[in-house]
């Protein structure tokens, strides 16, 4: 096609070779000759909006449930300490999502799992609780604190992961949580120092005349939550 546009360009006049060669400048841009921009770079570039306004819109569209929608993300100063909180559409409840660092050798990544997409943040010291309270979370310098609902189920370990529906959407939370696991200051290790803490997760916020351990227990046997509650109210 360029060879045929070359060879009219000779037959023609100087004005007719201009036109020409600005026609054929204009078809290498339309067929592809010019370079395209990689797709890839629009998710970075993204990162200029502020990273929590990232994580909120994303964490927005991915509720942990239809029965919650999304409420506020705490942090603390130092982007070591988070509590990502849903509320309850129609209880006085919070779902709560926690994330304490311990270190600066976290690495945040996508999980593909059985065609869905965990966020995860691995390497390093790291602690996390899910399940659900009366009130909101606390931030303070020693991490998250919250009154957790024992009747609800709930969990803790060293390990951070959480679903993302859409595959975009994943890759974006984990651009926009390492950029602020990058952030974190330099100080010595506080994990050792903070697991020598007792730490109660499964507090209840309510009076009750069973202990956790106790309730615990009727958990294992099978007993329902509301046995539990008849037994223990």
């Amino acid at each position: 096609m360029c060879n045929i546009l070359f060879k009219k360009i000779k037959k023609g006049s100087k004005m007719k070779k201009v036109i020409t060669l600005s026609l054929v400048f204009t078809l290498f841009l339309i067929l592809g000759c010019a370079k395209k921009q990689n797709p890839e770079l629009l998710i970075k570039q993204n990162l200029n909006k502020d990273e929590f306004a990232i994580i909120s819109e994303i964490l927005d569209k991915n509720p942990p449930s239809s029965s919650y929608k999304y409420y506020k993300t705490y942090h603390s100063d130092d982007n070591r300490f988070f509590a990502f909180t849903w509320v309850h559409k129609k209880r006085d409840k919070f779902y709560i999502k926690t994330l304490e660092l311990y270190d600066r050798n976290h690495r945040a990544k996508v999980n593909k799992f059985l065609g869905a997409n965990y966020v995860k943040v691995i390497n390093g010291n790291i602690y996390s609780c899910y399940g659900t309270s009366l009130k909101e979370p606390v931030i303070t310098n020693n991490g998250v604190k919250v009154n957790w609902y024992i009747f609800d189920n709930g969990e803790c370990s060293q390990t951070f992961k959480i679903l993302i529906h859409d595959s975009n959407q994943a890759e974006q939370l984990v651009d926009a949580l390492q950029s602020l696991i990058n952030k974190i200051p330099e100080e010595e290790n506080k994990f050792e120092t903070f697991r020598n803490q007792k730490y109660e997760p499964q507090k209840p916020e309510q009076k009750s005349k069973c202990s956790v351990e106790k309730i615990l227990k009727m958990k294992e046997i099978g007993l329902t939550v509301e046995e539990i509650k008849k037994v223990c109210e």
